[in-house]
């Protein structure tokens, strides 16, 4: 597309706690994913070293309660998790507050309350799109979540993910 063609685009709205928990799921993921393999790994190699006898039955009897074990104390980082993120969202007054996004071919806007923030496109280390929103990562664990319910229609999220796609590299870009 010709940088020529000026595109802009708003999306305003607030951000809910279902929004906030769900942007933490899809950022937790990998590192919840990655605790209950390496627990496995772990737990099953310690099962094995406490039994002798034959490997065959060992290794699967030691691995059904590695994964039992595993299970359990991942789903008790994941409760913690949840836990964590409702206090942040609740001591976090900001985030409650009414967001106005304008997108266009030079940068990105946001206006928060009194506050006005502008970034260029290559301040985006990497863009999201989920079914239910967009994330636009500024840090490594920091983000701009954009429900697609703040956008006021259907062509719009076009024109964003136009936006998107023509303005960061493609490598920076995981769109559905």
């Amino acid at each position: 597309m010709p940088q020529d063609k000026q595109i802009e685009v708003t999306a305003t709205g607030t951000l809910t706690f279902k929004d906030y928990q769900k942007h933490n799921r899809y950022h937790q993921r990998k590192i919840v994913i990655g605790y209950f393999i390496t627990a496995l790994l772990v737990l099953t190699y310690m099962c094995t070293r406490l039994f002798s006898g034959d490997w065959i039955l060992i290794v699967p009897i030691s691995f059904i309660i590695a994964l039992i074990i595993a299970g359990f104390f991942t789903l008790i980082l994941i409760i913690g998790l949840r836990i964590r993120i409702r206090r942040e969202y609740n001591s976090d007054q900001l985030i409650k507050s009414e967001l106005t996004y304008t997108f266009d071919n030079v940068g990105i806007n946001q206006k928060v309350r009194r506050s006005n923030s502008s970034l260029d496109w290559n301040d985006i280390l990497v863009a999201h799109e989920h079914y239910e929103m967009f994330r636009l990562y500024i840090s490594k664990n920091k983000a701009f979540l954009i429900p697609k319910r703040f956008f006021e229609n259907k062509k719009d999220i076009i024109l964003f993910k136009k936006l998107i796609v023509n303005n960061m590299n493609a490598k920076k870009v995981k769109m559905m």
